[in-house]
């Protein structure tokens, strides 16, 4: 079993510079040879041949080693040639993030060494990767400084004890992430939302200021960092959901997710819709299940979790719009919690009741 492992590089400056030489010298093999690609038929062979005497012609592309260069055009010319339509290689540019391969790399203690650009202090990496054989390296550069080093490591494969409940019937909403059938709420934390105000204002002082002017350079940096903080955030939120749920629950019962249902019925609120997390949160429970061999159960979308009553089974067809949160049963007089109730019957799911679309 493959696992990635991720840590950020703290450079001295004299090795930023050069990592940043490196990409672009890997920006300017992609480039070049997807130009010549658009314009001619090409082998790789041939590309590879031409690689090698600019290689020995021009010494600014002599500082990486040539297996970065090389891995470089590889990988471009891999996607042209047998990509699909959405993974054909773009141009890249100097104000976006760029990653590439590193090879021979070492592990020693709290660093980590990498030819060309020499070693780098990591602390923690080798715990974290321990005795398992490095697969790849990749060094990611972002355009306002942010370097990132990411291994491939060959783990054996991790046990898991058993669930302790049989299974959990799971809601999505726009006020909560997600509620679970026994009444737990999990909601979006202070920290998330703070950044995405922070993310507001930066945007706005970027539309405000001159385009590729140094003030617009400055908020772009700002921007792209609180972007990357919420990403890293919105994704630890969503693995620690996951991972709760699959411990304790053996089975887990959800409600197919429609974002584009969901938008229709927002009405206004879709704003927070796209920005509760909802898709990082059913991606990373779908993923968590299936790594610990947890039953992960797709309830038909058409399905009126939301309407039927869970103590009596009466079906209430004015709980219609959002703005309904809680409801009384004009049969069994039971007051209704919309996101429990809509938890509970998905957990006592039942197929003869979809309605089924006109």
């Amino acid at each position: 079993m493959y696992r990635t492992v991720s840590q950020k590089l703290k450079l001295m400056p004299v090795q930023f510079d050069t990592v940043k030489r490196i990409a672009g010298c890997c920006r300017y093999v992609h480039n070049h040879f997807l130009a010549r690609l658009e314009t001619e038929t090409v082998s790789y062979d041939t590309c590879r041949r031409e690689l090698k005497s600019q290689i020995s012609h021009n010494h600014w592309l002599q500082e990486p080693h040539e297996s970065v260069l090389m891995y470089a055009l590889k990988s471009m010319y891999r996607r042209y040639k047998y990509g699909g339509a959405n993974d054909k290689p773009r141009y890249l540019s100097k104000y976006k993030t760029i990653a590439f391969r590193v090879f021979d790399v070492a592990v020693e203690g709290n660093s980590v060494i990498i030819p060309t650009i020499g070693r780098i202090k990591c602390r923690g990496l080798s715990k974290r990767i321990g005795i398992h054989p490095i697969l790849s390296a990749t060094i990611i550069v972002s355009p306002d400084g942010y370097c990132e080093f990411r291994v491939l490591i060959d783990v054996d494969e991790d046990f898991y004890p058993a669930p302790i409940v049989d299974k959990v019937g799971i809601d999505f909403g726009i006020r909560t992430v997600l509620t679970l059938s026994n009444g737990m709420k999990f909601t979006i934390s202070k920290k998330i939302k703070k950044l995405y105000s922070k993310m507001d204002y930066y945007q706005q002082k970027c539309n405000s200021a001159q385009r590729l002017s140094n003030n617009y350079w400055k908020w772009y940096r700002k921007l792209q960092r609180t972007m990357r903080k919420l990403h890293n955030c919105l994704n630890g939120y969503a693995q620690m959901i996951s991972h709760i749920i699959t411990t304790i629950y053996g089975e887990v019962l959800i409600e197919k997710l429609s974002v584009k249902h969901l938008l229709k019925q927002s009405e206004g609120s879709a704003k927070y819709l796209m920005r509760s997390g909802l898709p990082t949160c059913y991606r990373w429970l779908q993923y968590m299940c299936m790594k610990r061999g947890r039953l992960f159960s797709i309830v038909d979308a058409n399905y009126p979790s939301t309407k039927l009553c869970s103590h009596c089974g009466y079906k209430n067809d004015k709980i219609k719009g959002v703005h309904i949160h809680k409801w009384v049963c004009p049969v069994c007089g039971i007051r209704h919690d919309r996101d429990i109730n809509a938890a509970i019957n998905i957990l006592h799911y039942n197929p003869s009741i979809v309605v089924q679309k006109n």
